[in-house]
């Protein structure tokens, strides 16, 4: 038998029998909040479920957004889940926080001012290499 030949059997047998690659189920999340003079008054969430192999993200299984507290009496703070990317084994998930701030009275809040803004987490197959607000 040619040496060439039986090469290339032995690469067509190694090829045959390789193990699969190692996926893993990873959860990620990563907390913003806001202070004042030290003080804690907020903590909004942005967490991500997805799977992870061969140092990339392969595909994403879920993410959320969630209000972990807020001490603001006269704030009303709402997450909403807004985007979610995949791309070169890297996944950005993004959320918008509302904060309506007001007078509480009781028959509801009389809201004077509004802002929102975009908390991201990007991740990529070691984990979360970025996060903020945008």
């Amino acid at each position: 038998m040619p040496k060439d030949l039986h090469r290339a059997e032995a690469a067509k047998a190694r090829a045959t029998f390789a193990p699969a690659a190692v996926t893993y189920g990873v959860h990620s999340y990563t907390n913003e909040s806001f202070a004042i003079a030290g003080i804690t008054l907020s903590t909004t969430r942005v967490w991500a479920d997805y799977v992870t192999g061969s140092g990339v993200v392969q595909r994403i299984r879920d993410y959320g957004c969630q209000l972990i507290f807020n001490f603001e009496p006269s704030a009303e703070i709402t997450t909403t889940k807004q985007s979610q990317s995949l791309s070169g084994g890297k996944a950005t998930f993004k959320c918008l926080v509302t904060v309506k701030r007001g007078i509480p009275t009781p028959w509801g809040q009389i809201t004077t001012s509004t802002r929102q803004g975009y908390q991201y987490m990007s991740v990529n197959g070691r984990g979360v290499y970025s996060h903020g607000w945008q």
